[in-house]
């Protein structure tokens, strides 16, 4: 009976140790994204709460790489999945100048004012996101539910230009997660807690089952 209570506890712990939710990079399996040689990673971080408002900081990062075939990021777009909105989310700063926020997708032309649950970031009296600094868009929302910890499903558009305006290559249009910039909590550490790696779990069974046949021959 000891032995196979040691045994269903060793199970637990390696199939059952909590993981931390990690950044995931849109697009995914990147190469050169299409071409731009550029990745956006999205993040999330609790600014402030009531008993029925949430309100975060929607973090967007484009980070480039060598081989760009592009001068600017001129317009990006987002939606978030499973969520509800207080009110219409705000954009608190772009990189490299004047932006507007415009509800609604992302297509060939730039911002298209329609698609149900999208809403997008346009440069306008200057060309955009300038590289190859890594550039940075930060969205204030305000939502009826608390995100917790978890990866939050979303989709993702960007159009790039030359120095002229002019539309360069495909728009990146990917699926992804927005993640928690900090998981363990507002004011704790950006860096997820410790956890036992599955072959150091493994080993605590090992030994636990041995222990347990040891008392049970010494029993018998």
């Amino acid at each position: 009976m000891l032995k196979r209570l040691l045994l269903a506890t060793t199970v637990i712990l390696v199939l059952g140790a909590p993981s931390v939710a990690q950044a995931t990079t849109i697009p995914a399996n990147c190469a050169t994204c299409g071409g731009h040689d550029t990745a956006f990673d999205v993040t999330y971080l609790l600014t402030g709460s009531t008993a029925t408002e949430f309100t975060y900081d929607l973090k967007i990062t484009a980070s480039y790489g060598a081989t760009l075939d592009f001068t600017y990021i001129d317009a990006i777009a987002f939606k978030l999945d499973g969520v509800s909105y207080v009110s219409t989310p705000t954009l608190t700063s772009g990189p490299d100048g004047a932006w507007q926020l415009i509800p609604g997708g992302l297509n060939a032309s730039g911002c298209s004012g329609s698609g149900a649950g999208f809403f997008c970031a346009e440069a306008f009296g200057h060309s955009g996101a300038s590289t190859p600094s890594p550039d940075t868009w930060v969205f204030e929302i305000v939502l009826t539910t608390d995100l917790g910890t978890g990866q939050l499903p979303l989709h993702f558009k960007a159009r790039f230009t030359d120095a002229n305006g002019n539309k360069v290559g495909s728009l990146i249009s990917d699926d992804g997660f927005a993640v928690p910039e900090n998981p363990n909590g507002p004011g704790g550490p950006l860096v997820p807690a410790a956890v036992p790696e599955p072959t150091s779990l493994l080993l605590l069974g090992t030994g636990l089952l041995f222990a347990a046949s040891r008392l049970l021959k010494k029993a018998s």
